[in-house]
């Protein structure tokens, strides 16, 4: 795990999303607040039905059927 300041990982936030889609787990803060960052792909694909709530299936659905869809 690896912790930065924001404005410390503002500059290299490309290779930190790297490293978490690489199984690292990355925390960022600003003093007071802190960010946790994990790689959020599962094997299998993004979405779990087993795991993912009703209510998030629900939301992907608005989106999908939304007024900018093709």
């Amino acid at each position: 795990m690896k912790t930065l300041m924001v404005h410390v990982a503002k500059e290299q936030m490309s290779q930190l999303i790297a490293e978490t889609h690489q199984g690292d787990t990355v925390v960022l803060t600003d003093g007071k607040r802190r960010l946790t960052l994990e790689a959020a792909v599962r094997e299998g694909g993004a979405l779990d039905l087993e795991v993912d709530s009703p209510e998030l299936a629900a939301e992907l659905l608005k989106v999908a059927k939304g007024p900018f869809t093709p």
